[in-house]
């Protein structure tokens, strides 16, 4: 987050330079950089740094009257940081912060990461939950929104090949009492793995965006997208083979730029190309 607000101070002094408005910045992020713009939203010290920002596919908050399948938090507090800390210096034999500075950077990168937001501390003192609920974050327009088949892709890592049974007994254990309204809805089909898909998607997602939406519109501008295109170009191959991607999480960003990671040709090759 330091580094993040380190850009934007950055964009700040300099976007006039290249022909930028030091005035009008958005900030923008996808999957864990939504977490990061909502977490930025909710910081102190990025008061004034970006004007306007845009949250994909992680909304700001989650409901709290239904247990969410996967359950990953967009933070945690400084604690759970801490603790990972302990872990990696334990991995690395270091029983002070002298031994992990003298790791090399490929030996610190090889551990587990901790890639959320944590709160309890100097740069986000709260939890941004509460800033949220209490209206209390950086009153700037926002753009929110999701893929309409944002579980696919999770649902095929975390459940392949997932039989009916299997599939009852999972929702049985998520919603107890609410399973067969839920079965009734969301019976498990040909391929039970796709249709827990489509639970995760709508209810981590879909309802969170909902959910959020309407929380950040009593206090700024809220502008709402879904992203429906199933026949988007697909990120990656699936571990279950048999679930269809659809218009999965991260299937916009091909269409905002090239996420292969890929290096550009050079201008030499360019021209030898049009040769």
């Amino acid at each position: 987050m330091q580094d993040q607000q380190a850009a934007l101070g950055w964009v700040r002094r300099n976007a006039t330079a290249f022909g930028g408005d030091p005035g009008n910045v958005t900030l923008a992020g996808e999957s864990a950089g939504s977490h990061s713009v909502c977490a930025q939203l909710a910081a102190p010290a990025s008061a004034g740094l970006f004007h306007r920002a845009i949250t994909q596919s992680s909304p700001c908050s989650s409901q709290d009257d239904l247990p969410a399948v996967l359950g990953v938090p967009p933070w945690v507090p400084a604690s759970a940081h801490e603790g990972h800390g302990q872990l990696i210096a334990e991995r690395l034999s270091c029983s002070d912060v002298t031994c992990l500075r003298g790791r090399s950077a490929l030996e610190l990168l090889a551990q587990p990461a901790l890639p959320l937001p944590g709160y309890g501390n100097a740069v986000l003192p709260e939890d941004p939950a509460e800033v949220f609920a209490e209206g209390r974050f950086h009153r700037v327009p926002i753009l929110s929104g999701i893929t309409r088949d944002e579980g696919t892709m999770f649902a095929s890592m975390v459940f392949p090949k997932l039989t009916a049974a299997q599939y009852v007994d999972g929702l049985t254990q998520i919603f107890g009492d609410r399973a067969p309204a839920v079965l009734a809805a969301y019976p498990p089909g040909d391929v039970p793995t796709q249709t827990a898909a489509a639970v995760l998607s709508d209810l981590d997602w879909a309802r969170s965006a909902r959910d959020t939406d309407r929380l950040l519109a009593r206090h700024v501008p809220v502008y709402s997208y879904e992203f429906l295109d199933r026949t988007a170009p697909q990120l990656f191959p699936f571990p279950d083979e048999q679930v269809e991607p659809m218009a999965s999480h991260g299937s916009e960003l091909p269409f905002l730029f090239d996420p292969s990671g890929d290096p550009p040709c050079s201008p030499t090759s360019s021209v030898d190309s049009a040769t």
